[in-house]
């Protein structure tokens, strides 16, 4: 196995096959005994394996590779676990607000903001963050469900910079809420900033 992990961290297309083929299946079994749901399995292998080959680098042929593998899978798993549940909540809380928070219209009476307008303001919101960097942390953190640690890894940043872009994030948030004076847009950014 330490020849193949040689090969694999060298960029041998051939032995990562090898390697793809002969781990796979156990890959499979494991991810089908740990989730519930199991809609999700085929994405995560792919991204497992996408990410050994796109960190190949890491590889360190005198420890074990299937050990090195199994981390990635574990991470993967987890972080799609929080995501799909940071997306629910963000789809639920889009939803109470939408059943509790009427707007008025003067012409009108009271309408209710569709889910395509709620999640429209969310984003237009999201776009007044800057600088970019701070933004991409804000959205890797409470979109994707990613750690501060997880965020300074993949951007290369300090973990304290990861934490005052997302601190940054939600203060400013927080004034253009205040800014408005918009029920339904402070009550999108409040339950945003619980999650």
């Amino acid at each position: 196995m330490q020849q193949l992990a040689l090969k694999i961290k060298n960029g041998d297309e051939q032995a990562f096959q090898v390697f793809f083929h002969n781990t796979h299946h156990a890959v499979l079994r494991y991810l089908n005994k740990q989730m519930h749901d199991n809609r999700f399995i085929d994405d995560i292998i792919q991204e497992v394996y996408i990410k050994v080959w796109q960190n190949r680098s890491q590889i360190d042929p005198s420890r074990s590779l299937e050990g090195w593998l199994y981390t990635i899978v574990y991470t993967t798993m987890v972080n799609h676990y929080q995501r799909s549940v940071a997306e629910k909540k963000r789809l639920n809380s889009f939803k109470w607000a939408m059943g509790t928070t009427p707007l008025a219209d003067q012409n009108k009476g009271p309408i209710l903001l569709q889910q395509k307008d709620s999640d429209l303001l969310y984003h237009q919101a999201l776009q007044t963050i800057k600088p970019a960097q701070r933004l991409r942390c804000f959205r890797l953190h409470r979109e994707n469900g990613l750690t501060y640690h997880q965020i300074a890894l993949q951007e290369g940043l300090a973990i304290k910079t990861v934490e005052g872009h997302i601190t940054a994030a939600l203060k400013d948030l927080r004034k253009l809420a205040s800014l408005t004076h918009s029920f339904f847009f402070f009550s999108q950014i409040s339950l945003l900033m619980i999650w």
